[in-house]
């Protein structure tokens, strides 16, 4: 071989050595950066972990994709109302999330946000985000007045223990629970929660007959008169994994045993820097529930008549109150006032006067589970043994896929 071949090969050798060290540098990198997400029992990471410049609140390897993507289920971005008078689409039994803010009366019914789960909303002055995560039942309303004009959140396609992560228009994802941001470069940033309600639109009439609701007139085509994943809210099965479980498998029958059940429905409050959950059949069988909390100073009541769970604040002018329900009644065990399901004293020592309405966010009682994981779950009957995932995860319906 000539001089100048050797010459040739020699080069092409080293330019593929160096080529190949490049690589199995790239590849370690990525499987370093792999093994820095480790494994959680639930919630966030308290301290986010970053790879490749980007931060995560959440294992990367627990966002799974949905399949249901902006185009699937588009934000309602210019939403449409009508009087309630009007909304004769809708039955008095629907349930969805009730906003009273700067004056204005609003109504989003689930039949619409399960198809949508997300409605960019102008109240008065506020601009805001209500919030629905179809498959883990959450439900909530969070001020977007303080982000850029540019600020725009849409359906990701993924989703976090079996709920929605939205997406914004640089990319970072945000929990459709919590409104917190979970993937990105601003991770922890928080959209603050603005007081709503879940309630049928029956009540909602009853109570804002001036008030309206968002139209079906969506500019969409939509089945709304139909569940996007038929008995989905009803069956206890799961369509994605999720990396906490309240279910406990059963030694001797060798099945799972969930107590709630998995999609049983619960009002979920925080303060402090604390959460606690209130189970929707727990409050009814009680009548009421105290949160348990030292930093949560709550009380559920059960409202029979709408068939609903009201949570106030327990303290009342600076004063904590023990609620519990007697012959009944509610009764507060510090003065022996009666109390009404909608916070206000009817007999005794503080009659007329009025407890707080605290604002909650609904969601199953599963996602409860996998995103509070260490919270107080009031009226339980009894503690459980946390097991990893037991959960029935069925093929997702073709329609999210």
């Amino acid at each position: 071989m000539k001089l100048k071949d050797k010459k040739v090969w020699n080069l092409a050798a080293v330019v593929a050595g160096v080529f190949i060290v490049i690589v199995l540098i790239a590849v370690a990198q990525k499987r370093a950066g792999e093994r820095q997400f480790a494994n959680l029992d639930g919630g966030f990471y308290k301290e986010p972990v970053a790879s490749f410049g980007v931060k995560y609140l959440v294992p990367r390897q627990d966002i799974v994709d949905s399949g249901r993507t902006e185009a699937a289920a588009p934000t309602l971005s210019k939403p449409a109302f009508e009087a309630n008078s009007a909304g004769g689409f809708y039955a008095d039994d629907l349930r969805g999330i009730a906003l009273v803010l700067n004056g204005q009366e609003r109504f989003y019914p689930f039949q619409i946000l399960n198809w949508h789960e997300l409605v960019d909303d102008q109240v008065g002055a506020n601009r805001v985000l209500v919030a629905h995560s179809t498959f883990c039942g959450s439900s909530a309303v969070f001020d977007a007045s303080k982000m850029p004009a540019n600020f725009k959140l849409t359906n990701s396609g993924k989703v976090y223990n079996s709920c929605t992560l939205f997406e914004d228009e640089s990319g970072n994802l945000w929990s459709a629970v919590t409104g917190t941001q979970v993937v990105g470069h601003a991770v922890g940033t928080k959209l603050p929660l603005v007081p709503s309600e879940t309630m049928t639109f029956g009540e909602w009439k009853s109570r804002h007959g001036n008030g309206s609701v968002l139209s079906e007139n969506t500019g969409f085509e939509r089945l709304y008169q139909r569940h996007p994943f038929g008995s989905y809210d009803t069956s206890e099965a799961l369509y994605f994994p999720i990396n906490h479980s309240h279910c406990v498998l059963n030694e001797v029958s060798k099945k799972t045993v969930c107590e709630p059940s998995r999609k049983a429905v619960m009002s979920v409050v925080e303060s402090n820097g604390d959460v606690a959950g209130f189970v929707k059949a727990y409050v009814k069988s009680a009548g009421v529930l105290m949160s348990g909390s030292d930093k949560v100073a709550a009380v559920a009541m059960f409202d029979v008549k709408h068939d609903r769970v009201r949570v106030y604040s327990a303290k009342l002018n600076d004063r904590s109150l023990n609620f519990a329900f007697k012959n009944g009644k509610i009764i507060d065990n510090e003065t022996k006032s009666e109390w009404a399901v909608d916070g206000t004293a009817t007999k005794g020592a503080l009659a007329g006067l009025s407890l707080s309405t605290l604002p909650t966010t609904e969601m199953f009682a599963f996602a409860f589970a996998a995103t509070y994981p260490e919270a107080a779950w009031p009226g339980k009957p009894a503690p459980v043994a946390d097991v990893k995932v037991e959960g029935t995860t069925i093929e997702a319906p073709a329609t999210i896929k």
